[in-house]
């Protein structure tokens, strides 16, 4: 069995059994909590790229939960900043973080620049399209726009932007902090994001690599499901997985676009050792 579908089969199961336990309301929770996280992804080195890499990074970070800015809550979405909230829709700030790689370990790259650690960051606005409790699970519609730079070292370089209308699905169970959630999201990106990951300039031309200008559009369709799990009270573990299906993809003639379907996963482990007494719903 390919290892992307003993990944689904993993995810999906632990995602899908909490589902037999009756919900109760969801608890507040501490506004502050100061953690220890362990964070591991295994992921293609940048969208078509057939070669995959694994991260791994320990460190303590603070989980806040506070009226305009969400810190820690969601390894998908570490950063969050709340603009403005309706009865039915809300203005977020967003952000991400790609860990970059190095050329030399991607052979259709070898001899280029090497990928950079990318921050990509940028407005969402949420539309909830269902109008149910949590605990029976809400659609929402996810309009996206982030802005990309990249690091080498402290020195920051401008790679475009991206926008993405995502739909999700999110349901809460009985234990505070326990959530699933499911999102389909098609990604468009312009030229200059494009270039960074798939033009091959003259310096770089080889026989099997010929020169290429990165276009903007369509980049692909990424299927995500994740769930955070408390274990105790102070013990949390979040894992996950994306499906990506590049078919169609504006760049998919690039010498450096390899394969249509990329998979991921991640896992997490979160110990909180210490909490605020004020709580959440105190802000």
């Amino acid at each position: 069995m390919p290892v992307y579908r003993r990944i689904a089969i993993t995810v999906i199961s632990l995602a899908l059994w909490p589902m037999i336990i009756a919900a109760e309301e969801p608890a507040d929770e501490p506004l502050w909590e100061l953690a220890v996280g362990g964070y591991g992804l295994y992921s293609p080195e940048y969208p078509g790229s057939s070669e995959t890499s694994g991260n791994l990074l320990v460190l303590p970070f603070p989980i806040y939960r506070g009226k305009f800015l969400r810190l820690g809550e969601d390894t998908e979405k570490p950063i969050r900043g709340q603009l403005m909230q309706w009865e039915r829709v809300r203005l977020d700030l967003d952000a991400d973080f790609n860990f970059g790689g190095k050329s030399a370990d991607i052979p259709v790259r070898d001899g280029m620049p090497d990928l950079d650690p990318m921050i990509e960051a940028g407005p969402e606005l949420e539309i909830r399209l269902s109008n149910k409790s949590e605990q029976t699970g809400n659609i929402f519609l996810a309009l996206q726009a982030r802005g990309a730079v990249t690091f080498d070292g402290f020195n920051p370089s401008w790679r475009g932007m991206t926008f993405s209308p995502e739909v999700r699905f999110v349901r809460y169970f009985n234990r505070p902090g326990q959530r699933l959630k499911i999102r389909v999201t098609p990604t468009f990106a312009s030229s200059a994001y494009a270039e960074y990951f798939y033009s091959v300039d003259v310096p770089y031309v080889t026989a099997s690599r010929p020169a290429y200008r990165g276009e903007g559009g369509y980049v692909g369709t990424t299927l995500g499901i994740s769930l955070h799990q408390p274990v105790t009270k102070k013990f949390e573990v979040r894992v996950g997985a994306r499906f990506g299906m590049l078919k169609g993809a504006r760049n998919e003639s690039s010498p450096l676009f390899q394969d249509s379907t990329n998979q991921s996963a991640f896992v997490a482990f979160v110990y909180k050792f210490w909490s605020s007494e004020r709580r959440s719903e105190d802000k």
